[in-house]
């Protein structure tokens, strides 16, 4: 999980899973715009920068956005579970 700095549709994003074998979480999840062209207290026109990416022993569960905390960027919150062997 991390704040790339990279939309969702960047190219370079794209091919992150791809190169590094990391698995996107699953689209059910939705889209969490983390990042507001507007103002970072205010969800509108909120861009995604802030993804969640997991090797493949990690399963994500569900994520939400979390609160403004006087960042640019809020906060995502994810709950996993590690897969047994």
């Amino acid at each position: 999980m991390g704040a790339f700095n990279a939309s969702t549709w960047s190219p370079r994003f794209r091919e992150l899973p791809q190169t590094t074998g990391w698995q996107r979480a699953p689209t059910g999840l939705g889209i969490l715009g983390t990042h507001s062209l507007i103002a970072p207290q205010t969800t509108l026109l909120a861009q995604p920068i802030g993804h969640l990416l997991s090797i493949t022993s990690v399963r994500i569960l569900d994520a939400e956005m979390g609160p403004y905390l006087g960042s640019d960027h809020r906060p995502t919150l994810m709950r996993c579970a590690v897969k047994a062997r």
